[in-house]
């Protein structure tokens, strides 16, 4: 179980903490699991920095798996960048970037932290993991360290990964590692026809093609769509030949079903809005029980009569859902623990839980119409 993440100084992010922990509210019980809310939603402006959280995300998650020779470290604020090495500045975290994830597993409690550092090697500065806080291991580094054997070793390997390389017996340690690789981020902003690998950073589809994924989970996905309404019914398919049409992907083809209609089309030829939504289901239906799952602006697949369906499937399956979106439908749906605001001020994008910033709000207050109101927006100007 996520409990709760700390960002900082990520992409545009100076400081960010997501908070899972459920507040005091008597209503929306259906989005508690065990003792946190879930989804956790994000909502911002353009350039608010919504994007940068799930890019931080992404970033850990290649750190866990990518080869030694693709690892790279945290992208850092480049405001504070400039100012390091055009010598306005001498601190060192201007150019070290962190996240912390605070997880419950079975009854325990889990707090993991890793900061790289871009100097003039990039490099692992601090990294460590606590268990009911006692601490497992703690690793600092300076560069000078570093540079002594920056030839014999990748500076940029999580120790908590070498630990479960060498087949390390001790079960706490498996089972962190292997709870942080749950972590799938989908990035629907790549061109998924040209290469469907790039959509998801998680170990779990390393290998995969999702196209196969894709016909695998068809028939799930078609009882899923038949719960939406005015939807066409898709499955997809594999040919054995190519099909003769404009063009193909690959011989995968996607059958369309409405009412008496019924037609086979190359996936390279059905609207970019099917395809995502498809292979965003098929990727829910395919993560364990008890991933996490991070969207970047889920509305771009889900339309919005469709993104109610989508969180309950992730709720029966006890998965956890982060997301942003422009879509404020959804809202209606959400305790105010469960929203946080991006909001990006004099370089920097902060964030704020909306139960934190008005805590006064109650049950009858309409979210959606108060955030499109800008009824909080006095609440964000005020917190400098």
């Amino acid at each position: 179980m996520l409990k709760k993440i700390i960002i900082k100084n990520i992409n545009s992010i100076k400081s960010c903490e997501l908070n899972f922990d459920k507040g005091k509210f008597e209503y929306g019980q259906n989005n508690i699991f065990d003792d946190v809310v879930n989804p956790i939603a994000i909502y911002g402006l353009n350039g608010s920095g919504k994007t940068s959280f799930f890019s931080a995300i992404e970033q850990f998650n290649m750190l866990m798996f990518n080869p030694p020779e693709f690892l790279a470290p945290f992208v850092v604020n480049n405001i504070l960048f400039l100012k390091y090495h055009h010598r306005k500045s001498n601190d060192v975290s201007h150019i070290s970037g962190s996240i912390e994830f605070f997880l419950e597993i079975n009854g325990k409690k889990y707090d993991y932290f890793i900061q790289t550092t871009r100097d003039k090697i990039f490099y692992i500065s601090h990294e460590k993991l606590s268990i009911d806080g006692k601490n497992i291991f703690d690793k600092h580094a300076d560069l000078v360290t570093v540079q002594k054997t920056y030839l014999t070793q990748s500076p940029l390997i999580p120790h908590l990964r070498k630990l479960v390389a060498n087949k390390i017996t001790d079960a706490d340690i498996q089972l962190v590692y292997t709870y942080l690789c749950s972590f799938v981020n989908v990035n629907l902003n790549t061109n998924v026809v040209a290469n469907p690998k790039p959509i998801v950073a998680s170990p779990i589809f390393s290998v995969a093609n999702l196209f196969d994924l894709l016909v695998d989970k068809s028939s799930e996905i078609k009882e899923t769509l038949k719960e939406y309404k005015d939807f066409p019914i898709y499955t997809f398919h594999k040919q054995a030949k190519t099909p003769i049409a404009n063009g193909n992907v690959l011989n995968y083809t996607v059958n369309i079903e409405d009412g008496d209609f019924n037609f086979d089309l190359p996936l390279n030829m059905i609207s970019s809005g099917m395809l995502n939504m498809g292979l965003l289901l098929c990727i829910l239906l395919a993560v364990p029980e008890g991933a996490t799952l991070f969207i970047d602006e889920m509305d771009k697949a889900l339309h919005p009569t469709a993104i109610r369906s989508f969180i309950e499937i992730a709720q029966k399956r006890k998965i956890q859902l982060v997301f942003s979106s422009h879509n404020t439908n959804i809202m209606q749906y959400l305790r105010p623990d469960q929203i946080y605001f991006a909001k990006w001020r004099k370089g920097f994008s902060n964030y704020y839980r909306l139960s934190e910033i008005y805590p006064n709000i109650r049950n009858v207050n309409n979210i959606e119409k108060m955030y499109l109101n800008c009824v909080f927006d006095e609440a964000l100007d005020n917190d400098k």
